[in-house]
């Protein structure tokens, strides 16, 4: 009896001694602001193929993941133990006016801190003031604030719309000619005039134009191949309301099309649609597809303004193929609001955290540098307590968000 009184003890000791050098060994999630250096023992998560990769270690440098390799039985001294985590890459927010909602430095942090909060680490601003995302990437770039990365458009329009005053604040030059903001005619303009422009706004940073509203079939067919031709994306409205229809803008050469209740060419609220416009729909998906055009659904939004029938267009979409993804067209972080709507029109897990990522890095030409855990990628990351294959409600109980290799 006193032996194994003895051996009971000596492995009691064991065991304390052994969890007591493990915690001395692993590091704890540094503070914010901090680089995180190695995630020890996580689960990735990849948002292709939706398969995990267990047990993984990774390194990062310099806001770069530089190693991803199986992790070994022991923990080194000063990896962030991760065991039962899993990691996926931060979520892109696809749809938004960040020019626009962030005016200052001050609503700017503000954004930041809840965009962050939900996971998101990189946005494309489809319209807004570019002087202000300028400001804000340089607050970021100094350390006065964390925020998400901003990729910006050049938003143009034509015929009787009036861009709001708001767009030009700072720019001291003719409204008409304001680089991210023009109200610009194709069909009264030369090619050479539509090149200049489109020069003018990737000289200001510009990843793609927005093309907004009121361009005609012949407009798009003049303008696109110009911004195509310096490497340029094209994005805009499904469709152009009183110019091209949806299943024209389906056939033009664009890249990204926003809003799915723009698909039957309805601007009203409406309950539902009726079976000819619900077969137009149809060939618009079709064309979509085809085409390979990606949709900006703006699921919430459209709900919330109330187009019910958007759902019955969203479902068209998604049974045809077409590829999408997450984007908001909100004031503030809506991209829980965003998945849990497209959760509802039937979508799987796996397709949207695809879109939320991966093809969310696509459209704004960054694959294989964001929404991807993988070397050479920034390390844009979110540790979350389980599978969002499996469970997408995992995405509302965010454990840490990584950016640029940083703590939130």
């Amino acid at each position: 009896m006193k032996q194994l009184s003895f051996l009971y003890k000596a492995i009691s000791w064991f065991c304390i001694l052994l969890l007591t050098v493990s915690s001395l060994s692993a590091q704890q999630m540094p503070e914010k602001g901090n680089e995180i250096g190695t995630l020890y023992n996580c689960n990735i998560v990849d948002t292709d193929s939706g398969e995990i990769l267990y047990g993984q270690t990774v390194v990062v440098e310099d806001g770069v993941i530089i190693k991803i390799s199986p992790s070994k039985k022991r923990i080194k001294k000063g990896e962030i133990d991760l065991s039962g985590k899993y990691i996926m890459p931060g979520l892109i927010d696809s749809h938004t006016h960040w020019g626009s909602f962030g005016q200052d430095s001050t609503m700017a942090a503000e954004l930041s801190a809840e965009y962050l909060k939900c996971g998101v680490t990189t946005v494309r601003d489809v319209g807004g003031n570019v002087l202000n995302i300028k400001d804000h990437l340089k607050h970021v770039a100094e350390g006065a604030y964390m925020g998400p990365d901003v990729y910006y458009s050049s938003f143009w329009a034509t015929g009787d719309y009036h861009i709001m005053d708001y767009d030009y604040r700072g720019w001291d030059g003719d409204k008409n000619a304001c680089p991210w903001s023009r109200m610009f005619s194709v069909k009264d303009s030369t090619d050479q005039a539509i090149e200049r422009a489109v020069l003018e706004a990737k000289a200001i940073g510009c990843t793609g134009f927005k093309l907004y509203i009121n361009y005609s079939e012949e407009d798009l067919a003049r303008i696109i191949p110009i911004i195509k031709k310096h490497g340029m994306k094209v994005w805009g409205h499904a469709s152009q309301v009183h110019g091209a229809k949806a299943i024209d803008v389906a056939g033009s050469g664009i890249e990204v099309v926003s809003h799915a209740y723009m698909l039957a060419d309805i601007f009203e609220s409406r309950d539902s649609l009726t079976f000819e416009e619900l077969e137009y729909v149809k060939q618009v998906c079709k064309a979509l597809k085809k085409n390979d055009i990606v949709l900006d659904i703006t699921a919430h939004i459209s709900l919330e303004g109330d187009m019910p029938y958007s759902v019955d267009i969203i479902k068209e979409a998604y049974a045809a193929g077409v590829r999408f993804v997450v984007g908001t067209d909100y004031f503030g972080c809506a991209v829980p609001d965003e998945i849990k709507r497209l959760k509802e029109c039937g979508i799987s897990n796996i397709d949207i955290l695809r879109a939320a990522t991966l093809t969310g890095a696509e459209i704004i030409g960054q694959v294989g540098k964001l929404g991807v855990i993988a070397e050479g990628a920034e390390a844009d990351i979110i540790v979350l307590p389980g599978n969002p294959v499996k469970n997408l409600d995992v995405l509302n109980n965010i454990e840490a968000t990584i950016l640029d290799g940083k703590i939130r």
